[in-house]
C-alpha cells in the first residue's frame, strides 16, 4: 500500500513557506487591530468580529499562577479596568486581553485573540504520514469495491449484496 510514497523537500519547503506567509498575515491583522483599538475602537465589538474565543473569561490569580507564563500574568494583573494589552504571542497564537472586572482575585477577561499557523520543521513527516493515510484509504475503498467483500466497520465503501 505504501510503496512509492515519499516527500520531496520542495514539497515540505512549499508547506513551511505557505505556513509562514499566513502566520505574517495573522501578524498583520492583529497589529491593524491593535491600532484600531489604540484609536479608541470599541474592543468588545472587535472581539465578537475577528476573534477565536468571543465570551468574556473568568480566571483566578491561582489559576494563573498554575498556567501562565508570570510576564502575561504580571500584566495582566497591573492593568486598570478596561485597559488593554499589547500583543502577546503564546499557545500558538496572537492575544490581546481586556481587564473587564476585578473581584477580589478574580478577573474577567475579555481575549481578541487569533491562531497562528506555525511553520513545523517535520513538515515533511506530517505530509507523509497524510499520504500514507490517503493511500490506505484508497487501497481498503478499492479492496471493498474490487472484490465486493462487506465490511461491518465502513459499511457506506461497500455495495450492498
Amino acid at each position: 500500500v505504501y510503496d512509492g510514497i515519499t516527500v520531496p523537500e520542495a514539497v515540505a519547503e512549499e508547506e513551511r513557506a505557505q505556513a509562514e506567509a499566513e502566520a505574517n498575515e495573522v501578524r498583520r491583522k492583529m497589529v491593524s487591530l491593535q491600532t484600531q483599538v489604540a484609536l479608541g475602537a470599541d474592543f468588545a465589538a472587535l472581539v465578537r468580529e475577528h476573534s477565536t474565543a468571543i465570551e468574556p473569561i473568568r480566571v483566578s490569580l491561582q489559576e494563573m499562577e498554575a498556567s501562565w507564563p508570570p510576564e502575561l500574568m504580571r500584566v495582566v494583573t497591573g492593568l486598570p479596568i478596561g485597559a488593554v494589552t499589547d500583543i502577546v504571542e503564546m499557545f500558538g497564537g496572537l492575544a490581546m486581553y481586556q481587564v473587564v472586572a476585578r473581584e477580589g482575585d478574580v478577573f474577567t477577561l475579555r481575549v481578541l485573540s487569533l491562531t497562528l499557523p506555525v511553520p513545523n520543521k517535520d513538515m515533511a513527516d506530517i505530509i507523509f504520514f497524510k499520504l500514507r493515510e490517503e493511500a490506505y484509504w484508497a487501497w481498503l475503498q478499492d479492496a471493498l469495491h474490487r472484490y465486493r467483500v462487506r465490511c461491518p466497520l465502513f459499511p457506506d465503501l461497500a455495495p450492498a449484496q
